[in-house]
């Protein structure tokens, strides 16, 4: 008797969408994960936030590290993908006091890589980092 209800359980939960959780959280959670991966130096560290890719790979944790350790990321948008529903979108501002008037920003869609925790969630890809002087 219990092993049917273990399996009708399992199902279920397989069966929950990643797109009724919340994009803000995903998102959130990332990022305060990536930064620390970030101010930590480690690039073992670092690469786990990416997942493998087909095609150009080159990611330079020496420039992560250079661009983005130190600097704290808030982000402006979170929301889901309308192609497959599973994917965030995030657009991301970093900032840091010690430097005046200049702010990086940069774009990451991410992928839950099956785990079904705020943790399973990995950079698909990511645009170039952008600085901007404010005013």
């Amino acid at each position: 008797m219990r092993f049917p209800v273990l399996i009708l359980l399992s199902m279920i939960l397989s069966s929950v969408s990643t797109s009724k959780w919340d994009a803000s959280t995903v998102a959130s959670h990332f990022l305060s994960e990536f930064e620390k991966a970030l101010n930590s130096k480690d690039a073992f560290k670092i690469l786990a936030h990416f997942s493998p890719q087909k095609g150009n790979n080159d990611i330079s944790t020496r420039k992560l590290i250079k661009e983005l350790s130190n600097w704290h990321g808030s982000f402006n948008n979170a929301r889901f993908t309308r192609k497959t529903g599973g994917d965030v979108e995030v657009s991301v501002v970093f900032s840091n006091p010690q430097v005046q008037r200049r702010l990086k920003k940069t774009e990451f869609v991410l992928e839950s890589n099956g785990v079904m925790s705020y943790s399973g969630w990995t950079i698909k890809s990511m645009t170039n980092i952008i600085t901007v002087r404010t005013p």
